[in-house]
C-alpha cells in the first residue's frame, strides 16, 4: 500500500462592487486578502471624476 499526501490551503476572497451614479465603474470583482484593488469611473465627456470611497458595508468589516 502507497502512502498518499493531501495538502489543504485557505484563502480569504472579498466580493467587490465598485458602484457609482458618476460613470461606468472597472474595478468589480473578487479578491484575496491583502491585495491593492485598482477602482476606476469613466465619466465619458461629462469632465473629470476624483476617486473616492464614501463607505464600506459587510461583515467584519474594518
Amino acid at each position: 500500500m502507497s502512502n498518499h499526501q493531501i495538502d489543504f490551503f485557505t484563502a480569504y476572497q472579498y466580493k467587490f462592487n465598485v458602484i457609482s451614479d458618476a460613470g461606468e465603474t472597472t474595478g468589480s470583482g473578487w479578491y484575496e486578502q491583502g491585495v491593492t484593488v485598482p477602482i476606476g469611473i469613466d465619466a465619458g465627456s461629462d469632465g473629470l471624476v476624483l476617486n473616492s470611497v464614501s463607505g464600506w458595508g459587510g461583515a467584519d468589516v474594518t
